[in-house]
């Protein structure tokens, strides 16, 4: 099975940490913050494809020299457009796959629910979701869904009524493609082809609520998750069924 990576973006919000290294290679104890990625993947044996585009060059040297894995990389040129198009980079290389992961390169997670997730079926859609709400750290820029059992009925980040965050790991099929595609003239988010899904009632909750994630888009973002890392340790982000 594969895994996808988004690690194309500007990161902005977190110059001038950004200015010359992209968001994903800054440090965090002894770690990058891409290592919280690749590590449980790795465990898991899955074949994983990382798209980039700002400082790409310095992610693809900073990933061959540390990990010994079957790992490709695709570029994206069209890095300072919507996160859509990067998956969209990716079609040719997973049009054939029954299933397979996305991540985002900036969300880090406690990995122990990820080998279950994996199995689930490959035609529908799931999203990792966090249902305790009040416990989410910067729940004001979080994408927030309205979860009805184990479907999602609505996403969006200012959506009316929201019971549940989008945590940004998705298990998904090359029917996203489609999606991504019939909507290339407008708004070119993930959020708007999961909008699109659960119109369809395509789109799964998969609940992760009380593992530790976090969506590292500022400086307080990445003080609160050194903290933790910190606090617990490498242990707390390495537990496995």
């Amino acid at each position: 099975m594969k895994a996808l990576i988004i690690a194309a973006g500007g990161s902005t919000r977190l110059k001038p940490l950004t200015s010359k290294c992209p968001k994903t290679l800054l440090d965090v104890g002894e770690k990058k913050i891409i290592d919280f990625i690749l590590d449980p993947l790795i465990y898991l044996n899955l074949e994983i494809l990382i798209v980039t585009g700002y400082h790409g060059e310095k992610i693809k040297r900073y990933v061959k020299k540390n990990y010994n894995w079957d790992i490709s990389f695709i570029r994206n040129p069209q890095w300072k457009e919507e996160n859509g198009i990067s998956v969209l980079k990716s079609e040719k290389y997973l049009k054939n796959e029954d299933k397979f992961l996305l991540l985002m390169s900036d969300h880090i997670f406690n990995p122990s629910f990820l080998d279950d997730l994996i199995e689930k079926d490959p035609q529908e859609c799931y999203l990792c979701v966090d249902t305790n709400v009040n416990n989410v750290f910067g729940l004001k820029e979080a994408t927030k869904v309205h979860v009805e059992k184990d479907r999602i009925l609505d996403i969006g980040k200012n959506i009316s009524y929201y019971n549940g965050v989008d945590c940004g790991i998705f298990l998904t099929t090359p029917y996203i493609f489609n999606v991504l595609k019939e909507n290339v003239n407008i708004e070119n988010t993930l959020n708007n082809a999961m909008k699109r899904l659960s119109t369809e009632e395509n789109l799964y909750a998969y609940d992760i609520t009380g593992n530790f994630w976090i969506d590292i888009d500022t400086e307080e973002d990445l003080r609160v998750f050194y903290e933790f890392f910190k606090t617990y340790g490498r242990d707390s982000l390495q537990t496995y069924k």
